[in-house]
């Protein structure tokens, strides 16, 4: 998983910031349970999902819907009862996507991040359908 180096969390004007618990936390960081989801006001074309312990690193976020209309991975019911959804309306889908050499995007499709807007509860999840996607697909741009 590609993760870029941060500063020290600073105030920046016209960036929300929303905190999430994520009680498996991410693949590769299970250990890390507490992230921000930083994103430019008037801007969701992307997010930045900051750790708030561990390394200081954070992982750019693409919103599924935008880059990818037709997919739909399936989620077990188990995982999607640890985020304890009351509205589907407060669900919210990104891809994690990693810089390749000669500057391409890639988006990993297989694990998915989901966010409950309504109560701060996120989780990435490997999808059960995860053989028909990659980890590593182009971003459409």
């Amino acid at each position: 998983m590609n993760a870029v180096q941060t500063e020290t969390e600073t105030e920046v004007k016209g960036i929300s910031k929303l905190d999430f618990s994520f009680p498996h936390g991410l693949v590769g960081f299970e250990s890390v349970k507490l992230f921000s989801l930083l994103q430019k006001d008037n801007d969701s074309s992307h997010a930045w999902l900051q750790m708030m312990e561990g390394p200081e690193l954070s992982f750019l976020l693409v919103p599924s819907i935008s880059f990818f209309p037709d997919y739909a991975p399936d989620v077990s019911k188990d995982d999607l009862e640890l985020l304890k959804i009351q509205s589907p309306e407060s669900l919210v889908m990104y891809n994690i996507v990693t810089m390749r050499d000669g500057g391409k995007a890639t988006a990993n499709l297989k694990g998915p991040v989901f966010f409950n807007m309504d109560n701060g509860i996120g989780g990435q999840f490997i999808a059960k359908n995860a053989l028909e996607f990659a980890v590593d697909q182009p971003l459409p741009l």
